[in-house]
């Protein structure tokens, strides 16, 4: 007796090691532990924007979002050396930003510009940074006051995006940090720049 007493607590034992882990793992995850806000010092750069439930990459449980370097880069870039093509990097969503900047420099190669001077960035030891799309940079313009280091008043202070036009060689879009308008400029301009990378 005391033999099938013993075999049977061994049984309930190992069953229960068996069956607790799948237990557990099939409750839903919690929140992460760790929550930023816009303007924080965090990942190398400032929070910039967390991503909202209409979002691409949205996770109730996990914030997301784009992180942006405290400054802009020390000098002005154009957003292509000194040609004009059409790169196809026409994306304008929240989280097309990288694959954009990918597409530009597969298109361009080596040079002085935007996407490039982006993708060189490596602020807090990251090496992930790139050229914001149209509507990630507008975000960093509605949230400006917030993350700081883009000026004040209404004086021109143009951004170059990573969203280029469809439909011609010669123009890109970028966003005037004086009002906030999305505009199309010459390619060979030059303009601020402000890298980012998501979170």
């Amino acid at each position: 007796m005391t033999y099938m007493i013993k075999n049977r607590t061994k049984f309930t034992i190992g069953l229960l090691s068996i069956l607790l882990p799948l237990f557990i793992g099939c409750k839903k995850k919690a929140p992460s532990s760790v929550t930023v806000k816009v303007g924080q010092a965090y990942g190398g750069g400032v929070v910039a924007y967390i991503l909202q439930s209409n979002d691409p990459g949205y996770d109730p449980n996990v914030q997301h979002g784009l992180i942006t370097s405290e400054a802009d880069l020390p000098i002005g870039y154009p957003w292509l050396n000194n040609t004009y093509i059409f790169t196809g990097a026409t994306d304008t969503a929240i989280g097309s930003g990288a694959a954009n900047t990918n597409t530009i420099i597969k298109s361009v190669g080596d040079g002085s510009y935007a996407a490039l001077a982006c993708r060189n960035y490596s602020g807090g030891g990251y090496k992930d940074w790139f050229l914001p799309s149209l509507g990630e940079l507008h975000r960093l313009f509605l949230n400006k006051d917030k993350i700081g280091g883009f000026g004040t008043g209404t004086v021109s202070r143009p951004y170059w995006s990573s969203t280029d036009i469809a439909g011609g060689n010669m123009g890109a879009s970028y966003v005037e940090f004086g009002n906030g308008a999305k505009n199309g400029g010459e390619k060979r301009t030059v303009m601020r720049v402000r890298p980012v990378r998501s979170f």
